[in-house]
């Protein structure tokens, strides 16, 4: 490893942990992107936090940089906007969020739009239903907080900087029984955290990614794993893709 190598292993993990300072001891609580996720995970890399290698690091930096860019936008816009708002559980204080971008309006109704970024290479058609958890909690959080006559909107920004791209998933609106068994979720990471039970697997296009998957009940050695429906969605519409690329090859050899 050359001098450079070694400086900037270290540099660039001070550098997310710096960026990350904003978010406090995450061994502490539950967030939405924990909730959002598969409970076994969330719970043991709050007991056994996972070395991140460079490449990983880089992702992470690169959703920092596509966050920071975008608020500049906003704010050359003049939108009336705040970042990184710490929203409570007002009964279970363990239980919180960092919502990425809160607009909210200037007129007398009070208004509030929640923007949960996302920086990816390669925009989806369809937005990750772990994506649209996330943004549920922070939602449903911030209307407990806020109370019933608030009007709370909804949406996931989703960012490609290689391919200067971007698409907005709109629409959504706090759901209650959505978020009712978003909570019992977190409460269940949260009993799981303190030693109180074993936490549950669920599988979803992360389970390559987990560094507890080795020993994990979800993939057990030798049998046949269920994949999740947006993984489905995704190998089916590359099937279609890859047969529409090849028969275009064909007319163009013509």
């Amino acid at each position: 490893m050359s001098k450079l190598d070694s400086f900037l292993a270290h540099a660039i993990q001070t550098h997310q942990m710096q960026l990350s300072s904003h978010l406090g001891d995450r061994s502490l609580y539950v967030g939405a992107s924990d909730i959002a996720g598969c409970p076994r995970k969330a719970g043991l890399a709050k007991q056994q936090p996972p070395n991140h290698d460079i490449k990983t690091l880089l992702r992470f930096a690169r959703g920092h940089v596509a966050q920071s860019m975008y608020g500049e936008f906003f704010r050359a816009g003049g939108a009336s906007f705040e970042e990184e708002v710490e929203v409570r559980h007002p009964e279970i204080p363990e239980i919180l969020c960092h919502i990425d971008f809160l607009f909210h309006s200037n007129s007398e109704k009070k208004r509030f739009h929640v923007v949960e970024m996302k920086s990816t290479s390669g925009i989806p058609d369809e937005p990750h239903s772990s994506w649209i958890d996330q943004l549920h909690v922070q939602m449903g959080l911030l209307k407990l907080n806020q109370g019933d006559d608030v009007e709370i909107g909804g949406s996931i920004l989703v960012v490609d900087l290689n391919a200067g791209e971007y698409r907005e998933f709109n629409g959504y609106n706090p759901n209650e029984l959505v978020f009712n068994h978003l909570i019992e979720k977190g409460a269940h990471i949260f009993s799981a955290m303190k030693g109180e039970c074993e936490a549950k697997a669920e599988t979803s296009f992360l389970c390559g990614y987990c560094s507890f998957r080795t020993d994990c009940p979800a993939h057990p050695k030798g049998s046949t794993v269920e994949l999740p429906a947006d993984i489905d969605i995704a190998c089916k519409a590359y099937l279609e893709l890859n047969e529409q690329k090849k028969m275009i090859e064909q007319q163009l050899n013509v």
